[in-house]
């Protein structure tokens, strides 16, 4: 079964941690918010009444009001995170309740893992933007496996590269060494699967996510910006006018009236 999530506005993140699942029989329902749990075990699950078998790997994303049913041989614990939507409609995508990730396991551990570290240092608007950008990247890699496109390992290698360190001063020669390719090879096969080079896919992340913080945080702007990699702010300012037609201040002032 598949579920309409919204990615439109930032997600508000209730809580997050590791949970524990015991040996036997748990049942439970969450009424109130969406939840999304990191599988490390195995065991059986039914949703709603619908099967699933779960293995390492196993994303769970379910919305308020669904039934939950574990049968668990041994004591493990699971990556969770409960959070509330807003509803925009701008950006909503169709994902499954239950599907695997493949060789995306260890860098949505990491994830979960940054996102538990703020939540518990009540820096719970980072802790939201990395559930955010957790979201969005299940999103995409859904949608991928949606449209049977088999991306290039180098390409995968390098977008999981590009998203984990959006914060750092990326390069493509850099970038291009760490997954075993030339420049141009990396460029070649961006081209192919996302019709767009790798400096371009960069900017276009950038963009994006400096769009949703100047319209839904209230970081300042020279924070925006260190938080996308871009530590001349006269350069970041350049770029969000060139991409989104107006200033930083002006987005955000046209937000907020």
């Amino acid at each position: 079964m598949k579920h309409a999530i919204d990615l439109g506005h930032l997600p508000q993140l209730v809580r997050c941690n590791l949970g524990n699942n015991h040996v036997g029989s748990i049942h439970y329902r969450i009424d109130e918010w969406w939840s999304l749990l990191l599988i490390n075990y195995e065991a059986q699950a039914e949703l709603d009444e619908r099967p699933y078998q779960l293995k390492q790997g196993t994303v769970i994303l379910v919305p308020p009001h669904v039934e939950k049913h574990y049968q668990c041989d041994r004591s493990a614990r699971h990556y969770f995170a409960h959070f509330r939507l807003r509803n925009s409609k701008q950006h909503s995508y169709h994902m499954p309740e239950c599907f695997d990730t493949g060789d995306h396991y260890q860098f949505l551990c990491d994830t979960f893992h940054i996102m538990i570290n703020a939540h518990a240092q009540q820096h719970q608007h980072a802790a939201s933007i990395h559930l955010w950008h957790l979201l969005q990247r299940l999103a995409d890699d859904f949608a991928r496996i949606e449209d049977n496109n088999q991306v290039h390992p180098a390409a995968q290698q390098a977008l999981e590269i590009i998203e984990a360190e959006l914060s750092q001063n990326l390069q493509l020669p850099e970038i291009a060494e760490r997954v075993k390719v030339s420049s141009n090879y990396l460029n070649a096969i961006f081209k192919q699967h996302f019709g767009e080079t790798v400096y371009a896919y960069i900017v276009r992340l950038r963009m994006d996510r400096a769009h949703y913080l100047l319209a839904h945080s209230d970081l300042k702007i020279q924070a925006i910006a260190a938080e996308l990699g871009i530590t001349d702010l006269q350069a970041f300012n350049k770029l969000v006018r060139k991409h989104l037609g107006k200033s930083p201040r002006k987005i955000r002032e046209s937000i907020l009236h």
